[in-house]
């Protein structure tokens, strides 16, 4: 899949691996929409080391596969979704269970942001907001 990854100097639309559901509660989201938030400019302003994975984390998406059947209900629902920090925690640290999921002691931390085609979100502890 495509996806922007900054590498270094600029981001660079590379072609990447689309991501593969591991745990039970792991969903794909495919990418319509991303912002560019002034965070994502922040992260890379003055930044010389490259990533390996797509940022971004405003966007809005279709769920298009899910990895335990107790999600199908899931599959096509148009969602806007916390990825920063809800979207990869693991939901059942002592951070998450008291809200506070930017600490979480679990967090996926090898899961790529918005500025790609697809991207995995832990569907239990994320905030979706669905639209259908």
């Amino acid at each position: 899949m495509k996806a922007g990854i900054f590498n270094g100097q600029k981001i660079q639309l590379s072609e990447i691996s689309k991501p593969n559901l591991i745990l039970d509660d792991e969903v794909l989201i495919k990418v319509k929409s991303s912002g560019i938030c002034g965070s994502d400019l922040r992260i890379i302003h003055g930044k010389n080391e490259p990533d390996n994975l797509p940022i971004g984390h405003e966007l809005s998406g279709e769920i298009v596969e899910v990895n335990n059947s107790i999600y199908d209900k899931y599959i096509g629902k148009r969602v806007a979704v916390d990825v920063v920090s809800a979207g990869r925690a693991c939901g059942v640290c002592r951070h998450c269970l008291n809200g506070k999921y930017t600490y979480c002691l679990l967090k996926d931390e090898e899961s790529g942001g918005s500025y790609a085609e697809y991207l995995k979100r832990r569907i239990r502890a994320s905030r979706f907001f669905i639209f259908q």
